[in-house]
């Protein structure tokens, strides 16, 4: 908890963990425990949680199994997570609409509404429609028209 306030009161508005890292699979331990702890204490905060692997040293898993009975159950909340940084980057890169950009601070009176708008964009697009989204955005767009311009521009 400390080291995540000691993040928050620097900016830090996202969380990353290494999943496999942090427990034993198949063994039910204090590292998972500790996992969930870190995965519910981001949620009461409405923290973005990231899940990478750890791919600068050799042996490591290419990828995170979140369909392992342990991680399964995670899962969801790293999704929303990866959604959230999904939108966040292309919005920020086609049109400066990112999730620290006036026009989210404009927009959201809150985190909570701020991840479910990033979440939500994030499900619903897919980088097959970059251009026609970049070609319709415009930043006095209000959520409700950057989400219909996402669903249009991959529909």
């Amino acid at each position: 908890e400390e080291l995540v306030e000691i993040g928050r009161s620097t900016g830090v508005v996202v969380f990353n963990v290494i999943p496999d890292r942090n427990y034993t699979p198949g063994s039910p331990d204090r590292k998972l425990e500790n996992l969930r702890q870190v995965v519910r204490l981001t949620e009461d905060l409405g923290l973005p949680l990231l899940g990478g692997t750890e791919m600068n040293s050799p042996g490591q898993k290419f990828v995170d199994d979140f369909g392992s009975e342990e991680l399964a159950p995670l899962h969801p909340v790293f999704l929303r997570g990866s959604q959230i940084l999904h939108a966040h980057s292309t919005l920020q890169r086609l049109a400066g609409l990112g999730y620290l950009s006036d026009w989210a601070t404009a927009h959201f009176p809150d985190v909570a509404s701020k991840n479910d708008f990033y979440a939500e964009f994030g499900e619903i697009f897919s980088p097959r429609g970059d251009q026609r989204l970049a070609d319709s955005l415009d930043p006095e767009m209000g959520p409700g028209e950057v989400l219909a311009c996402a669903r249009k521009a991959v529909g």
